[in-house]
């Protein structure tokens, strides 16, 4: 079984309400053997950071109403999501979610979580201020499972969700909205202990006014906020060439705005190790309408700005590279 993935993710922003939430006791759980929780014949994606972490389910203090950080709480947290970027835009087929611990007395046959695949349109808030794209939004596919159907009795079995295959964009977000769950009933997510994130935190929560916030700006910053969660993507990908290969030439990238672009284009990138950047871009015809030194750039995460607003409509080529080495990608000005 492939693991084709890149957890990206966004640094989150702090209100005064933030500072209120706080942060219970901490469950360690039996570490799964990640290839149980995988789908065949299908791929299977999830955060890099599994590997190797320290699983855990973290609560709620009771004073705040209980509960837990990742899932179901006091302080009426409606859903829950991790972000992924891949080489390429893929085919989902389901999402698993591995739940730590559930409540469930509230006897009713309807109680249920919501599976769910995200574009990543919105708006959100982070640790730095807002940011007006790149927070989970529109969905893709969303479907159903009743709360006795959550698997937390074998400790580190996924409950599964399969839906119609839907085509992603290589940016997208998986999550569970709770807002199907009845009064008494109430699910945990397991994830990484604090800190054991590939990047700086790309886990998101949405409050009860519909507004999305990162992990790390919901909890204030805490240690536990910096989380990746224990949940999983099935994917098709027999027509999408993802192989094993973390990075083509060292490096991958995503335009966060979608292939289909107005006035600029949102570049985010990682690079494997330190490099000497280069950003070029031509149009259909070959023609260079952008030839741009990045300078030497640190390994991991960056995000760039394109200013497309005077590039005619149709197809460009996108190339970074990166101590002589090319990755490139395409777009569609409209």
């Amino acid at each position: 079984m492939k693991k084709s993935f890149l957890s990206l993710v966004l640094i989150g922003a702090c209100g005064a309400t933030m500072a209120q939430r706080n942060t219970g006791s901490a469950t360690h759980m039996h570490a799964p053997f990640l290839n149980d929780g995988m789908r065949t014949p299908t791929d299977t994606v999830y955060a890099g950071s599994l590997d190797g972490a320290s699983p855990t389910l973290y609560g709620v203090v009771a004073t705040d109403g209980g509960g837990w950080l990742a899932g179901s709480n006091g302080y009426g947290d409606e859903a829950k999501a991790q972000t992924f970027l891949l080489d390429d835009a893929v085919s989902a087929e389901a999402i698993g979610v591995w739940f730590g611990g559930k409540v469930e007395t509230s006897g009713d046959p309807n109680s249920h979580v919501a599976f769910k695949i995200y574009q990543m349109n919105g708006g959100g808030e982070t640790l730095g201020g807002p940011v007006t794209t790149g927070a989970p939004d529109d969905e893709w596919a969303s479907v159903d499972v009743a709360i006795t159907d959550i698997d937390t009795a074998t400790g580190a079995d996924f409950t599964w969700a399969s839906f119609p295959a839907v085509w992603v964009t290589d940016f997208f977000s998986a999550g569970v909205d709770l807002t199907g769950l009845t009064a008494g009933d109430s699910v945990g997510i397991v994830s990484t202990a604090g800190g054991e994130i590939e990047y700086d935190e790309f886990t998101w929560e949405r409050w009860s006014d519909n507004s999305w916030h990162t992990m790390q700006s919901a909890w204030n910053g805490d240690v536990s906020s910096g989380i990746d969660l224990y949940i999983f993507v099935a994917i098709d990908a027999a027509n999408v060439g993802i192989d094993d290969a973390e990075t083509f030439n060292g490096m991958r990238m995503s335009f966060l705005n979608g292939n289909l672009v107005g006035q600029d284009v949102q570049l985010a990138y990682t690079i494997d190790q330190n490099a000497k950047m280069r950003l070029m871009v031509s149009d259909a015809s070959g023609r260079m309408v952008l030839d741009q030194d990045l300078g030497n750039k640190a390994m991991g995460l960056h995000n760039q700005t394109i200013n497309a607003e005077n590039w005619n409509a149709g197809m460009y080529y996108v190339s970074l590279i990166a101590n002589g080495k090319t990755i490139t990608k395409k777009l569609v000005k409209e």
